[in-house]
């Protein structure tokens, strides 16, 4: 079995699960409520007619049993795990991913099961959804949703130029016996636009939508944490081809966030800065980067790495996309930049810097 073909069978096996646990609830609580309130009703109507409940009683488990398995067989038609898999087959058909796509996407996905942080499971409440299982996974080139409406929401990260995290009024409509009401609720989301967005009229290419909010914000957290690390990647190769690159345009946030190799902090001071950048000059693996809630004089963000010539500072500039340009400097003037930039008391130079060449 390749691994395209491993993790769909992953797939059927997780929303399995959840078929089982609707099925057994089911047996256990739906169906003998509904014999019993059946044998009830009968029993009760044959007893007023004919004062003779015994043979309603059989009418009503013989109805009851007949309503069950019909009630059944819809349940298992409608919840068998291969009709998901196919929805997560069409996401991918979407993307027209190459057969050596696949394997990359398989291989990236079955790795996050065993993840600490690029996989977020959680329950759908409310708005007609009863603790239906949902699940978000982020690799280093794709962003995954299923559990959700649509069923699977697959986003290619390397198509995208822009992600904003934004929200929408919705309608939900109850229908009971003789009655309908309407619920207003917001619905939190996470639009993708391939590119930049310049006017409340542009629509996003992909969106994923949340119930609550404080999910929705995780999910946004790792993908711009994702988005970050690939920017620092196509940094480390950055030489053989020579030329600028835009890269995605990170979204509007509430609040600075430090980030690096080990995590990122949405609440921290100026000693905690400075605390993350100690712990990168002893260390050539670590990296900073401090991202503002928007651009401010065109920087977005400032980030640092040691190099083996010194601390390379990068700052990303917005404007039509995000343009990284770099220059080396000492940890005095490093620590000073960062600081400066949090104080938003940072004025760039940018004769000092220049264009980082890929």
């Amino acid at each position: 079995m390749d691994w395209y073909q491993k993790w769909l069978q992953e797939e059927k096996r997780w929303i399995g699960k959840y078929q089982n646990k609707i099925i057994t609830m089911s047996i256990l609580k739906v169906v003998p409520a509904t014999l019993i309130g059946l044998c009830a009703i009968f029993g009760g109507m044959t007893y007023v007619e004919e004062k003779n409940a015994g043979i309603g009683i059989i009418g009503g488990l013989a109805f009851g049993i007949f309503i069950s398995a019909i009630y059944l067989f819809i349940l298992l038609v409608g919840l068998r795990p291969g009709r998901y898999v196919r929805m997560v087959k069409s996401a991918v058909k979407q993307l027209h991913l190459d057969e050596q796509e696949k394997v990359q996407l398989a291989h990236e996905m079955l790795e996050t099961d065993v993840s600490t942080w690029r996989c977020i499971s959680y329950e759908l409440n409310g708005h007609g959804s009863r603790q239906t299982p949902a699940r978000f996974r982020i690799t280093p080139h794709y962003a995954f949703l299923e559990g959700s409406s649509p069923y699977a929401i697959l986003v290619r990260l390397s198509d995208i130029a822009e992600v904003l995290q934004e929200e929408e009024r919705k309608i939900h409509t109850q229908y009971g016996t003789q009655t309908k009401t309407h619920e207003i609720f917001t619905l939190y989301t996470i639009s993708f636009y391939q590119k930049a967005k310049v006017s409340k009229d542009q629509l996003p290419e992909q969106a994923m939508g949340f119930f609550e909010k404080n999910i929705r914000d995780r999910v946004y957290e790792l993908i711009s944490k994702q988005l970050a690390e690939n920017n620092m990647n196509a940094q480390s190769n950055r030489g053989e081809q020579n030329m600028e690159r835009v890269f995605q345009t990170v979204g509007k946030q509430d609040g600075f966030k430090l980030e690096n190799q080990n995590g990122a902090l949405r609440e921290f001071r100026d000693v905690d800065i400075e605390d993350y950048l100690e712990d990168m000059f002893a260390s050539p693996e670590q990296f900073v980067t401090l991202t503002a809630p928007k651009a401010m004089r065109k920087v977005r963000f400032v980030q640092a790495c040691l190099q083996r010539d010194g601390i390379e500072v990068e700052l990303g500039i917005e404007e039509n996309g995000t343009r990284l340009v770099y220059k080396l400097c000492s940890k005095e003037e490093c620590v000073r930049i960062f600081l400066d930039f949090f104080e938003d008391e940072f004025i760039p130079k940018m004769e000092e810097y220049q264009p980082v060449q890929f």
